[in-house]
């Protein structure tokens, strides 16, 4: 009869262990051919990956060093810090010789002292005004508008009417004039300058003061400036008579002389000068009244209310009358009605001038000779005379020649060449080593045998050891020819000789720029090649032109008047 039995009963052997592991043992044998597999495939895709990654390294030092203009370089080298340059693609080698006479300034203006920053300047209407002062040797002469520059007209109101504020809204304006507030040590004084340099573009200040404000101060203009002459007050200052004024009298009056206007008479009353005699000093309170009555009589001869201020000395409380301009021509002269001037040192009389706003740099432009050419500019920066260079000029001496050259920047080209020698090596060594094979060991690279990095190994060997085609009339049309050549002893790779780089492009730098890049050129002014294609074929190409290219014109043939309507229907919608 037959039976059936069971593996491992009453055996003592564990079958489902023995199957398991057999089961396991199968498969540890695949799992380890795919693991092998899987890491060569790892290994070969990390290979490619670097290489890729050299390949667009070598393209993009390539595109740096082929590219059109990448080998025309130039830089600019002075003899003197004086002088620098910064040069264009369009710029052209050549050497010149510039003499710098004066450099371009802007114009500059400074108020009288304020002992505070919060003074009162006065009230009214402050307008600047731009163009071109001319100049009696150092003296001013004119002032010639160009209304072609916008002027500014600022009110002068309590909001604004302090220095600081002022500065504030000459700064806020943004006209072309910037305010600072210096202090040279005898008092706070407003610093005027254009942005712009140049003597076209000087300023001149004209004020509409209110009466007795004292913001004619601030004006800088033909009536209002010029250099103090001999017996005449020096700008800013003041000068004391040998007496005073005796306002003793009941009424008090004396005659002024303004420039050429004379017969000024003044009269102050008894109530506004009582407290100028004894040795008292003027008081401040009084100068109302007198600054009333100087208004009145300058009025009264045609002249502006406020050309002549009443002021207080500091010191002894002394009267001031100051005009508003400089020189001999606006000196103010006084007499007494009964010619006798009294002797109160403390009401000494004294004639002076604000001289308005002083003048402490007068704009200019920049004059040059580049190689005996006279040049004028109203910046600093000169363009626009060598084409495709831009001087940039930061001291002068006209008696100083300065050689300015212009040639081709060699350690630009040379760096762009090394770069690609790195490049190029740097993908050669990561190909050597992954198509490598070992005699001794039997170990071979990762690649061995990958056609695609065969391909790319032959082409570069091929490029670095062919002629350039296309280059006529130069001994360099090699790689080898221009110092870049293979190391038989270094694992072939590329190596570069500087100096006779350097020697190839001070020899025929055109020939390089035909080496590295796509040059072309006609023999015929009137044609011009302006692009090539990636498949362009290097080499002549006779081109004859038989017609140029015409614009068409379609013309209809029936003349409608123009106020005739045109109506289109099934007969000429076509």
């Amino acid at each position: 009869m037959p039976s059936i039995q069971s593996l491992g009963v009453g055996s003592g052997l564990l079958t489902t262990e023995v199957v398991d592991d057999l089961v396991a043992a199968e498969r540890k044998t695949v799992d380890l051919r795919l693991d092998l597999q899987t890491s060569e495939y790892e290994a070969e895709i990390s290979a490619f990956g670097s290489i890729t990654s050299a390949v667009e390294g070598l393209r993009s030092a390539t595109s740096a060093l082929t590219a059109r203009g990448a080998t025309d370089s130039l830089k600019a080298t002075s003899s003197d810090s004086a002088l620098s340059a910064s040069v264009t693609s369009v710029a052209e080698a050549g050497t010149y010789s510039v003499v710098v006479n004066q450099l371009a300034q802007s114009h500059s203006l400074v108020s009288k002292s304020y002992d505070s920053i919060t003074d009162i300047v006065g009230t009214g209407e402050l307008t600047f005004r731009f163009g071109t002062t001319t100049y009696s040797g150092t003296d001013y002469d004119s002032f010639a508008l160009d209304t072609a520059k916008t002027s500014k007209t600022l009110t002068i109101d309590s909001s604004n009417n302090t220095l600081s504020s002022l500065r504030s809204a000459i700064n806020n304006g943004d006209f072309g004039v910037r305010a600072t507030i210096v202090n040279d040590g005898e008092g706070f004084r407003l610093l005027l300058s254009t942005e712009d340099a140049g003597a076209s573009n000087s300023m001149e200040i004209l004020v509409a003061g209110d009466a007795g404000s004292g913001l004619k101060a601030l004006a800088y203009n033909s009536d209002y400036n010029g250099a103090a002459a001999v017996g005449a007050i020096s700008e800013g200052g003041s000068v004391d008579l040998s007496s005073g004024i005796d306002f003793s009298t009941t009424n008090a009056s004396f005659s002024l002389t303004v420039g050429a206007v004379s017969g000024i008479n003044v009269t102050v009353n008894q109530d506004a000068t009582t407290d100028l005699g004894g040795g008292g000093g003027t008081q401040a309170d009084n100068l109302i009244a007198i600054q009333a009555a100087l208004d009145s009589a300058l009025v009264a001869k045609g002249l502006a209310a406020g050309d002549v201020i009443a002021s207080v000395d500091d010191n002894d409380g002394g009267l001031i009358l100051t005009t508003l301009a400089t020189g001999s021509s606006a000196a103010i002269e006084i007499t007494a009605d009964d010619g006798v001037l009294g002797l109160n040192p403390n009401l000494g009389a004294r004639y002076g001038s604000d001289g308005s706003m002083t003048e402490t740099q007068a704009g200019q432009s920049a004059s040059l000779t580049i190689n005996g050419l006279a040049v004028t500019r109203e910046s600093n920066a000169v363009a626009e005379v060598i084409n495709g260079v831009t001087l940039n000029l930061s001291g002068a001496d006209a008696g100083k020649t300065i050689s300015l050259s212009i040639a081709h920047d060699t350690s630009a080209i040379v760096e762009k060449v090394q770069n690609f020698i790195d490049k190029f090596n740097e993908l050669k060594v990561l190909s050597d080593e992954a198509t490598a094979f070992n005699l001794d060991t039997g170990e071979s690279g990762i690649l061995l045998g990958d056609s695609t990095l065969r391909t790319i190994n032959s082409r570069m060997r091929n490029i670095m050891n062919s002629v350039v085609d296309g280059i006529v009339g130069s001994k360099f049309r090699t790689l080898a020819e221009v110092g870049i050549y293979t190391n038989q002893d270094n694992s072939f790779l590329l190596e570069l000789d500087t100096a006779r780089l350097n020697e190839a492009i001070a020899e025929n730098s055109d020939a390089i720029k035909s080496l590295f890049s796509t040059n072309t050129s006609s023999s015929d002014p009137l044609i011009e090649v302006i692009n090539t294609g990636v498949n362009t074929q290097p080499g002549s190409y006779a081109v004859e032109v038989t017609q140029l290219a015409t614009q068409g014109v379609y013309q209809g043939d029936t003349n409608v008047a123009l106020d005739t309507n045109v109506v289109i229907d099934d007969d000429n919608d076509t």
